[in-house]
């Protein structure tokens, strides 16, 4: 917001609340200028912050409604919803539902669409599309070769197998499991949960690997990056193992990202305007391969996907001026529509 802008502007100027909070954390908590760590939410407030909005953040707890003090939100214009893994924050979830509902505010990512994006919700509600490979999931509660085996035979699913505890990113798993009986030191277990993936190989014609990040924001739909290397487990540290002495693979990501989705395959841009039309959220990121025939291999869509951070390194220098104008530029527009007032007026 600019310097110059009057009282009345500022005041006019979107307002916006931060919902954030976890299942873990029982008491309000008062920031006092630091930052409280809490899991299952993604990065928006990064990208509030870029686009200069005002706004303040109000963490939610479990017990919000049962506590001697609540938080004024009278004046704020928008809630943004940033607790978005149903599996680590679910008694949160549910007391932001009721908090929005009580508020009559427009809501960034409703808390009753964040609840379809568990694994297994995101491979049900995105079987089917075109160009879009959805590998199984199954989620097994006290799991036993026999049950194992039984949910087999009636979804179809196949091994090998990718094993997880729900709630869990950053390429942390149990394991890979090459056949049902090798998950034998689960079997029994009553207190957890696991999530099965179906492991679809992806290797490319090169023998290395790739995972991109297209980010939805809004009606905007960007890649964020490409990861290659030459192991399959691909999260953000692996960007520094391969990519840095391989030019030819820096200059792949950077022609996909500045490329954009109008310069994706068509196959690729009709299968991910289907994901953001069934998802129906406002800021989330699917994690996949893209192939060069524009067939997409699903790994996982959710909104605790961060955008942040941009160009922390030198093999990742290049991103930050080209995405930055338009992540601004598209959630501007995303919060205009969801305020319905025009921003970029409102901070001249």
């Amino acid at each position: 917001m600019s310097d110059a802008a009057t009282s009345a502007e500022r005041d006019a100027f979107p307002r916006l609340a931060i919902l954030t909070g976890c299942d873990s954390i029982d008491q309000m908590a008062e920031e006092r200028g630091e930052t409280i760590s809490v899991e299952g939410n993604n990065d928006m407030t990064r990208m509030v912050v870029e686009c200069d909005f005002r706004w303040l953040r109000f963490h939610i707890t479990p017990s919000y409604f049962e506590q001697p003090r609540r938080y004024n939100m009278k004046n704020r214009h928008l809630l943004c919803n940033i607790v978005t893994d149903p599996d680590q924050n679910p008694k949160v979830l549910r007391v932001i539902e009721r908090i929005v509902q009580e508020s009559g505010l427009p809501v960034l990512n409703p808390p009753e669409r964040i609840w379809r994006t568990t694994r297994e919700g995101a491979a049900a509600l995105l079987a089917g599309i075109p160009g879009l490979l959805v590998p199984k999931v199954l989620r097994l509660k006290s799991p036993s070769l026999r049950r194992l085996r039984k949910h087999m035979e009636e979804t179809g699913f196949q091994f090998p197998a990718l094993v997880r505890e729900p709630g869990r990113h950053n390429g942390e798993f149990v394991g890979l499991f090459e056949k049902p009986e090798e998950l034998r030191a689960i079997f029994g277990t009553r207190h957890k949960d696991y999530v099965l993936t179906e492991f679809v190989d992806f290797v490319s014609d090169d023998g290395l690997y790739r995972k991109d990040r297209i980010f939805f924001i809004g009606d905007f739909v960007m890649p964020r990056h490409r990861i290659t290397s030459n192991v399959w487990n691909l999260h953000a540290d692996e960007k520094q193992t391969l990519m840095p002495e391989r030019e030819d693979l820096i200059a792949e990501e950077r022609e996909m990202i500045t490329g954009g989705y109008a310069g994706m395959h068509p196959t690729a841009q009709a299968a991910l305007a289907a994901v953001r039309e069934r998802y129906g959220l406002d800021y989330f990121a699917i994690d996949c391969n893209v192939r060069p025939d524009g067939q997409i291999l699903l790994f996982e869509a959710n909104a605790t996907t961060n955008f942040f951070p941009l160009g922390g390194s030198a093999v990742s220098a290049y991103l930050r001026p080209i995405l930055y104008p338009q992540m601004t530029d598209a959630f501007t527009r995303l919060v205009e529509r969801l305020v319905g007032q025009p921003v970029a007026a409102q901070a001249s």
